[in-house]
């Protein structure tokens, strides 16, 4: 730079186009959506410790540690162990149809496979023990399978 030379700056601001006004969320719909989320986290860790532990291992403590939730965030949802295991087979079952349900768009309206689905080995394996007793004592109570059928 020469000394005595003006330096002029020449700053190129564009003025910022206009925001897009997007629909800004309520605290009620936001609460709404927290607490969703927060439910699905529950029923998803408690069909991990179904799986890994089964139901007595599957404990309340085990479900929030594998949430990652306090115990009282869980009994806020869910009061009781036994709502929160309810909750979780709904929650599967909804998975399941819906997975049926696309499966079945895809089809064009045919009926189902069940076998490409890989639900017919569980289905048959159980209707074959219970084929071999017509009902099984346990603890006093009997209880008689019958396969639900798919039509």
């Amino acid at each position: 730079m020469h000394q005595g030379s003006p330096v002029t700056l020449r700053l190129g601001f564009a003025p910022m186009p206009p925001r897009k006004a997007r629909p800004r969320r309520t605290r009620e719909e936001s609460d709404r959506a927290r607490s969703l989320a927060t439910r699905e986290r529950l029923l998803q860790a408690t069909c991990d410790a179904l799986v890994a532990r089964g139901y007595a291992g599957a404990t309340t403590v085990e479900i929030c540690r594998r949430a990652r939730l306090g115990r009282g965030t869980m009994l806020h949802h869910y009061p009781e162990r036994q709502a929160l295991m309810v909750a979780a087979v709904q929650h599967v079952f909804e998975q399941r149809l819906a997975s049926l349900e696309e499966r079945e768009a895809e089809l064009g309206g045919d009926r189902i496979d069940v076998g490409a689905l890989g639900c017919s080995t569980r289905r048959s394996r159980i209707a074959r023990r219970s084929r071999g007793s017509s009902s099984s004592s346990r603890r006093g109570r009997t209880a008689r399978f019958t396969a639900p059928s798919l039509a």
